[in-house]
């Protein structure tokens, strides 16, 4: 739960998660102090996340959580009731979208608002997004990811997909069990994503002991886990975001495709920020092309190369959809949209344009 109050910046920023006691019925902890408690509770204490994927998964928790959120943002005075925004994915419906609002007015706002995430990220980051120019922004969260052209104001194309954090942190907790018969919690699995966690095996290989219950034994046990077994594991998740990804190119109008080839893509989550673009010396016998910035498709990429590059590129992409030689998800994703350094063993032919932030 993220909340900002105009002119003092963001004032709270916990996790959505709350412990209720046996029945249900009575609110132990709200937030960080909930999420201190997950994996050491005992039978008479419940750990629930209110709100699952975006949306309202119980509305009396969720008032309850709603309510202790706006109460520590007003403080001991509480005169007057506030008035809210609250964002939501683009892609929920609209009995969704009037649960909220209740929830929010039942929590104590005097009124509420819903505006859809990707356009309150570019409204934080400050994007010109009242101009008649393509912005494009990849908001990934906890329960959901949003993909959406930007124009006037308004999105134009938006895509969303109910894979986030959690999802990689569940994919993570699935292929320790399966690899090693290691039983970890939610905060573990976390702690890996967030130590080791790569969307590609780095060149630098970095370990983490992982702690947890032997399914085999029914003992503590620890492990060590490495950078490459986490790229691995959250490869699936992934792959559904790169599929997302490809979606919101296809459908943009193509007068906005070319001023997404200039102005590149925004990724919000943790910390919004446009993604810039920087170019690597081409080592000696390497082909280097401007493949452009951010979401530019592969048609797109395809057309702004030297024809006797076009066919190179549409070979190797050929090949890396057939399986021809190992590849992942985000190399992919690299590929399609340009604006990286492809640096696979099949592609070291080519030299992208690398847009990932300075280190």
């Amino acid at each position: 739960m993220l909340v900002y109050v105009k002119g003092e910046g963001i004032v709270i920023n916990e996790p959505s998660l709350v412990a209720l006691n046996r029945d249900g019925t009575k609110i132990l902890a709200i937030g960080r102090q909930a999420a201190e408690m997950v994996g050491r509770t005992p039978d008479t204490i419940t750990i629930v996340r209110p709100m699952r994927e975006g949306v309202i998964a119980d509305f009396v928790v969720t008032e309850g959580m709603l309510h202790y959120f706006i109460g520590k943002v007003q403080g001991r005075q509480r005169i007057f009731k506030p008035e809210i925004m609250i964002c939501v994915p683009s892609g929920v419906t609209g009995v969704e979208r009037r649960a909220v609002t209740e929830a929010a007015i039942s929590a104590g706002a005097k009124q509420a608002w819903l505006i859809d995430e990707p356009l309150a990220a570019a409204i934080g980051a400050d994007l010109p997004i009242s101009q008649p120019s393509g912005h494009a922004i990849c908001d990934i969260g906890g329960g959901t990811t949003e993909i959406a052209v930007i124009s006037l104001s308004g999105m134009v194309v938006a895509h969303s997909i109910r894979v986030g954090g959690n999802r990689i942190d569940d994919a993570i907790t699935a292929f320790v069990k399966r690899k090693h018969n290691l039983l970890i919690g939610e905060r573990t699995a976390e702690e890996v994503k967030v130590g080791i966690g790569s969307a590609l095996p780095p060149k630098e290989l970095l370990t983490m002991e992982v702690r947890g219950r032997d399914l085999v034994v029914v003992l503590p046990k620890n492990i060590t886990l490495d950078s490459r077994e986490v790229a691995a594991a959250i490869q699936s998740p992934l792959a559904q975001h790169a599929a997302a990804l490809r979606a919101v190119p296809g459908a943009t109008p193509p007068a906005l495709s070319a001023s997404l080839y200039r102005t590149g893509m925004l990724r919000a989550g943790r910390r919004p920020r446009q993604v810039p673009a920087r170019r690597r010396a081409a080592p000696a016998g390497v082909v280097t092309f401007r493949g452009g910035r951010g979401v530019a498709g592969k048609s797109s990429l395809l057309n702004a190369v030297q024809p006797e590059l076009a066919l190179r590129v549409k070979t190797v992409s050929e090949k890396t959809q057939k399986g021809s030689h190992t590849t992942s998800a985000a190399e992919l994703i690299r590929l399609d949209f340009g604006g990286w350094v492809v640096d696979t063993p099949g592609l070291r032919q080519l030299q992208l344009w690398d847009t990932r932030p300075e280190e």
